[in-house]
């Protein structure tokens, strides 16, 4: 008994680890509504596009640069939009992009499934319960 639950806390733990682990965000994330100033910034996840960063940030002249991308007046990317504030030097986050799901490898639904059966699955939100 106490080494097979000792195996299901060492493997929930290990799920947990996989399933959160990924590149930390230097920036708080972009908020809709949310107006930055000059040399401010934050970060916003666009799927399918590679600009160099993920960064949306506010220079000192009062363009707005997503990655390498900048411009003066206003940004639209794959569902991300950003633009100035008229006569001044802010931004606001108009939209985000819908965030894309993130599925578990199957190998880790699959081990939960053996060592801690379904509960254990729907525990750490491997698989969602059927409606």
């Amino acid at each position: 008994m106490h080494l097979r639950h000792g195996l299901v806390v060492g493997i929930a733990a290990f799920a947990g680890l996989l399933l959160s682990s990924g590149a930390a965000h230097a920036q708080d994330p972009c908020r809709v509504d949310q107006v930055l100033s000059p040399g401010q910034s934050c970060s916003v996840d666009v799927p399918g596009v590679s600009v160099g960063s993920n960064v949306f940030e506010v220079t000192s002249d009062g363009r707005g640069c997503f990655g390498s991308i900048c411009s003066g007046g206003s940004i639209n990317i794959n569902g991300f939009r950003a633009s100035r504030v008229e006569d001044t030097s802010n931004w606001r986050i108009d939209s985000l992009p819908t965030p894309v799901p993130v599925l578990p490898p199957a190998g880790q639904v699959l081990m939960a499934l053996l060592l801690g059966g379904t509960c254990l699955v729907q525990r750490l939100g491997l698989l969602r319960r059927p409606a």
